[in-house]
């Protein structure tokens, strides 16, 4: 953590996610503090990311910018399901587009050799996860099929294209935003068994911490990558 500055808007993020954990066990009545509390979650990941990359031209980092709108976007979208359904699917496509948004910032990322293709193997594991969870939650899915499904090519796509940078980026920015990646898709198969088969035990808070978690991961790993760039001119 030695290499951010505004170290201090690291515990607002934790503080914002723990309050909006508290409201989102109370009754719908709290539904305002749910959604204000969600949504400055990924506006303070904006202010940490904008003011940590501050002097990195602007092209270099509006992909993250846009990327991390997309996620408050998602957020007060999915805080306002209760008010009426249709924001799920707004949800679920600003989260889609944030992961597009994720998959072309790390596929920009100049790399000397394809890890992906060294190890075939690994593709075919995520794809196999994959597809063994939308068989599961296939029966239960109704008119959410084709959106879930292509939801899930999508994230996989993202962490696949994350995977691919091992060995071609410093090995810290690389556990960042590979182990940020991996969070989301663990977050977003939590959200769905949660969603489509029934809530088990902690799934609301497993779903945030570990949806907070990449979040935070991720845009940490491109400010490192940002100030990698930065320090050797853009070369």
């Amino acid at each position: 953590m030695k290499n951010f500055q505004h170290k201090y808007l690291i515990l607002f993020y934790i503080l914002f996610t723990i309050i909006f954990l508290i409201f989102e066990r109370m009754p719908d009545s709290y539904l305002l503090w749910r959604v204000v509390s969600k949504s400055l979650i990924m506006f303070v990941l904006l202010v940490f990311f904008v003011l940590n990359t501050f002097h990195v031209p602007f092209r270099f980092k509006f992909g993250m910018i846009l990327a991390i709108i997309l996620g408050l976007s998602g957020d007060l979208n999915l805080a306002l399901v209760p008010v009426d359904s249709l924001f799920f699917l707004a949800g679920l496509g600003s989260f889609l587009f944030g992961h597009i948004a994720y998959i072309l910032i790390f596929t920009r990322i100049n790399i000397q050799q394809s890890y992906l293709k060294l190890n075939p193997i690994l593709p075919v594991v995520f794809l196999i996860y994959g597809i063994a969870l939308i068989v599961y939650l296939f029966p239960d899915l109704i008119e959410m099929k084709i959106p879930v499904i292509v939801y899930m090519i999508t994230i996989l796509a993202m962490v696949l294209s994350a995977l691919n940078l091992k060995n071609n980026i410093p090995k810290q920015v690389f556990r960042f935003l590979f182990w940020g990646a991996f969070s989301f898709v663990v977050s977003d198969s939590i959200l769905s068994v949660n969603l489509f088969k029934g809530a088990f035990p902690l799934a609301r808070e497993l779903n945030m911490l570990t949806y907070t978690l990449g979040q935070f991961l991720i845009v940490a790993g491109y400010i490192l990558y940002l100030q990698n760039r930065q320090s050797s001119r853009y070369n």
